[in-house]
């Protein structure tokens, strides 16, 4: 009877303890489980976050860049505005200079800028302004025959490489009066015109007084 009843009791102590390891077990897996879907979570979140925080730089970066390009616009614009005033007269005739090109503008290696027309040495030349013809004729300096004009806030106006002068020295004239044709004579590239801008014997640029695109 002993023996039936210590086999029995033990029976049972397996039977508890097998019970036991499978409670902690699943109690064990479970936590396991809730670690890794909170990790799944917080990695997740911090994602979510990250490519807001991206996409909101990336945002900001292309307002700022936007700014910027309409600051830009603006300067141009305003610069454009002050280059045209209305006092001085584009020194080419429209009418007659077909196609005209921007061919190089001012700086400390040129003094001035080059224009040309397909209508060549046909393209007629006009005063900027009202002014005096302080020289007309043939230059050794190599800009070929050229024209200056003193207009009457001390700045003077040259012209060069002209083919035709049609002014004197010496001579008043009025702005859009014709004054020479664009040439091709003394150390010139082709047929073009090369205009100047003086200002109290100083050269400057002459988009500063001229629209010239």
């Amino acid at each position: 009877m002993r023996k039936v009843l210590l086999v029995i009791s033990l029976a049972l102590l397996i039977l508890v303890g097998l019970n036991v390891y499978r409670i902690s077990k699943v109690q064990s897996s479970s936590a396991t489980s809730d670690k890794t879907v909170s990790i799944a979570h917080i990695t997740t979140s911090e994602v979510i976050v990250n490519s807001e925080s991206k996409a909101s730089s990336v945002s900001s970066s292309r307002v700022s860049s936007e700014s910027s390009k309409v600051t830009v616009k603006n300067v141009v614009s305003m610069s454009s505005t002050s280059a045209s005033n209305g006092k001085y007269l584009y020194p080419l005739d429209t009418d007659s200079c077909k196609e005209v090109t921007y061919v190089r503008g001012y700086s400390l290696s040129h003094r001035g800028v080059d224009l040309t027309s397909t209508a060549n040495e046909k393209c007629k030349l006009l005063a900027t302004a009202d002014g005096e013809v302080i020289q007309a004729r043939w230059t050794t300096n190599g800009s070929g025959y050229q024209v200056q004009i003193q207009l009457s806030d001390n700045i003077v106006v040259q012209y060069s490489n002209l083919s035709k002068i049609i002014v004197n020295e010496g001579q008043r004239v009025n702005k859009s009066d014709l004054i020479a044709y664009m040439g091709n004579t003394g150390e010139a590239f082709g047929t073009h015109l090369h205009f100047s801008v003086y200002e109290n014997n100083q050269s400057i640029d002459p988009a500063k007084i001229i629209k010239f695109r």
